[in-house]
């Protein structure tokens, strides 16, 4: 399961320049235009204020990854209000998977995609940024601050996502082996057990 969090950059100055009911005619073709670039198994839902959420059932990190940069990329190019003040719209997005994220819950696979979007926002927005458990400028924070007990904690912290990419690694190859024992029960025991 991946999760997309999108927020449209600088919408405040859409209401602003032309009023809320104008911004809430974009909001509604933004949604349409998100529905419209959605496999039939997505799910889009309004977040809050300018955010969408794009929950994505069966599909990895990378693959969400890969669809959020040609959403990306579209967006940039598409003409909102074609036939009216003729807007394009700058967004932010952030992107966090259940396994690969190691998040338990759902609030938390909430609260690391809306990490990630943050993070998106802090870089400067019209961008994508796929969640990270310590992010770059926790990395600045840490090295500014300086001191043993900072830079043990970024080590800790950093031997914890080696732990858990090291165990999605294992893990990937697990399933790999399986499918492949599916097809030849022989080459699947063989690549098991080299797992092991």
């Amino acid at each position: 399961l991946s999760i997309i969090m999108l927020d449209m950059d600088y919408f405040k100055s859409i209401n602003e320049v032309y009023g809320h009911q104008y911004g809430d005619c974009i909001l509604q073709e933004f949604a349409d235009y998100l529905r419209s670039c959605l496999r039939t198994n997505d799910v889009v839902a309004r977040y809050g204020g300018e955010e969408f959420v794009i929950v994505m059932p069966d599909t990895y990190k990378e693959g969400a990854i890969v669809f959020g940069e040609r959403l990306l990329e579209a967006s940039r190019d598409h003409v909102f209000d074609p036939k009216g003040k003729a807007l394009r719209l700058r967004i932010s997005m952030g992107v966090a998977s259940f396994p690969e994220d190691a998040m338990e819950t759902p609030s938390g696979l909430l609260d690391a995609v809306d990490k990630a979007l943050r993070e998106a926002k802090d870089r400067g927005g019209n961008t994508l940024i796929p969640y990270q458990s310590i992010s770059h400028k926790e990395v600045k924070e840490i090295l500014q601050d300086g001191g043993k007990e900072n830079v043990a904690k970024l080590k800790k912290r950093l031997s914890n996502m080696e732990n858990r990419t090291n165990q999605m690694l294992l893990e990937s190859i697990f399933a790999f082996a399986k499918a492949v024992e599916v097809k030849d029960y022989y080459t699947g025991k063989h690549s098991e057990s080299m797992v092991s």
